[in-house]
């Protein structure tokens, strides 16, 4: 799967990820500036915590479940609200916004 059609499966996505809480989509790390073919994606999520009390670990490994299914490769979601500052900082530097 090349980036370009993570990111329009992603997009594909976005109703449903919406309704469990994600505000926002990016790509991050090689995924994100790559163009050649690979076999999993990082996608960092955009979520408001705190107006969604009821997201959880089990929230977001559905999500990824769910993102696995429709791209038919490996997803590791990431949600950079509460990850220490140092390393949000450093993934923000190669975020490719989806939506």
């Amino acid at each position: 799967m090349t980036r370009d059609d993570a990111i329009a499966k992603l997009r594909g996505s976005l109703l449903h990820l919406r309704e469990t809480g994600v505000t926002g989509l990016s790509l991050v790390g090689s995924s994100s500036n790559e163009s050649e073919a690979w076999d999993e994606v990082d996608v960092v999520l955009d979520i408001d915590l705190a107006a969604n009390l009821k997201f959880s670990m089990w929230t977001l490994g559905g999500i990824k479940n769910d993102l696995e299914d429709e791209l038919g490769i490996t997803v590791w979601p990431l949600v950079l609200d509460g990850m220490e500052e140092s390393y949000r900082a450093r993934l923000a530097r190669d975020l490719v916004r989806i939506v």
